[in-house]
């Protein structure tokens, strides 16, 4: 401000406006203020100097802002929605026509082209209903839900991707007694499966893990994935929650994937009062941790509020 009362006095500026910040010592609120300095023609070397208000105008522009932001996410997310319906119906109706036109001896192979593309589909459609029908369950839907055998079951379906592929899927647990935590088995089976089946994905070589531990002193589960595959780079990292975010790596791997798997997990496990988090490193490979309250006394008929 002193900086401004010296140019405006020495004739070098006609008006100098600073704009500044600070908390509010009862709420911690920010307040803006914005300080007007002008030069007087009589007597020289004075000025007016005014102070004005400005919080809720800075308010509604940062709120405009953020406003702005997201509805071009929302844009943008909304055209890779309509291109990835789209891509697939374009693909269906060109191998369509081939087929009416095709020799027989290749109308299975145009067949199983439109089989891939109506799956394809099929799977962004119900990942789509999937993330817009999640919200917090009703306490009398959940139910007792033992993580060690969702996780075999889980097991048993990925192994055969597996052994296609030539990799290593391991199972480690302390024992082979049920860990229950309380939740909805369907949506807890869908977080363990798209972990593992994206671990087996983009793993060439090597090996996936799933581990089970057991946290009593802080009376939780701890569920990790991991593998030795493609990894993620750290500027992608802090994206890959997000809807529709799928990295450049992930694309080269599988072109048509929907982008909404780990945002369904992420979802799923909030809204079971857990929390995942996740490590990588590019070419190295990458780990999934959930943790999920553990349930001891499995007498209790619903959990507490």
């Amino acid at each position: 401000m002193e900086n401004a009362i010296q140019q405006a006095n020495a004739g070098r500026s006609h008006k100098q406006g600073i704009e500044y910040q600070w908390q509010d010592a009862l709420t911690a609120s920010p307040i803006w203020r914005k300080i007007t300095v002008a030069p007087m023609r009589w007597p020289k070397g004075q000025s007016i100097v005014s102070i004005q208000e400005i919080t809720d105008q800075i308010t509604h522009q940062i709120q405009l802002e953020n406003y702005e932001a997201e509805l071009l996410e929302l844009k943008t997310n909304f055209s890779s929605l309509v291109h990835d319906l789209r891509s697939p119906l374009t693909s269906f109706k060109l191998y369509l026509d081939l087929l009416q036109k095709a020799k027989t001896g290749k109308k299975e192979k145009y067949l199983t082209i439109m089989h891939q593309e109506i799956m394809h589909m099929n799977k962004l459609v119900d990942d789509l209903l999937a993330l817009s029908r999640l919200e917090i369950p009703d306490v009398h839907s959940l139910a007792l839900v033992d993580i060690m055998s969702l996780v075999q079951e889980v097991v048993v379906v990925e192994q055969p991707i597996a052994n296609d592929k030539g990799l290593t899927l391991r199972f480690l647990f302390p024992n082979e007694e049920p860990v229950w935590v309380w939740g909805q088995s369907r949506q807890l089976l869908r977080v363990v499966t798209n972990l593992v089946s994206n671990a087996l994905r983009y793993t060439a070589v090597g090996t996936v893990t799933i581990q089970l531990k057991l946290e009593p002193e802080q009376n939780r589960v701890e569920l990790t994935v991991s593998d030795t595959g493609i990894g993620i780079a750290p500027e992608v990292l802090p994206f890959i929650f997000e809807p529709f975010f799928r990295s450049p790596r992930a694309q080269a791997v599988t072109p048509k994937g929907t982008g909404l798997g780990l945002a369904i997990v992420k979802r799923i496990i909030a809204l079971h009062n857990g929390s995942i988090d996740v490590f990588s490193e590019l070419n190295q490979g990458t780990s999934f941790r959930i943790f999920l309250p553990l349930v001891r006394d499995t007498a209790v008929s619903q959990p507490s509020p």
